[in-house]
């Protein structure tokens, strides 16, 4: 958990829409990038583990059953992660949110494979994600 709320200082810190740069705390609306918030911080909280040796691989696969048993068993897998984001603060959002932290990570997990593999092993999402906060630092005022 204390991985997961670390990497909250790339998502959405520095990483968001302006929904999000300008969250109205009074009268909440829901991002469509809910998922890249939550769902990329929990992938890179269990892949800095992995990466650190604090966990296996072995462990590692197994929590992302875990997520994909979640998503199958306890979610309804027709409620898109969009929509999910979006709806998040009414009743219908709220029955579906854990799954943000479930099949969000392993959307980020795809994209993290998929991305790998475009570039030959050389740029996964961590590489993407940190340019990305590098970008937003160096353009903020």
């Amino acid at each position: 958990m204390a991985a997961h709320e670390f990497f909250h200082i790339v998502t959405p810190l520095n990483i968001h829409s302006e929904i999000i740069e300008r969250f109205n705390f009074v009268q909440p609306t829901g991002s469509q990038h809910l998922w890249l918030y939550e769902g990329t911080t929990e992938w890179a909280a269990h892949m800095m583990q992995l990466r650190g040796g604090l966990i296996t691989l072995d462990e590692y696969l197994a929590t992302l059953r875990n997520k994909v048993g979640y998503s199958q068993e306890r979610a309804d897998t027709t409620y898109s992660l969009k929509r999910l984001g979006l709806n998040s603060f009414s009743d219908e959002g709220q029955q579906q949110y854990g799954n943000i932290y479930q099949r969000g990570a392993l959307t980020a997990s795809l994209l993290d494979l998929r991305l790998l593999e475009l570039s030959g092993g050389k740029r996964g999402l961590r590489e993407v994600l940190l340019e990305l906060a590098s970008n937003t630092a160096r353009a903020s005022p």
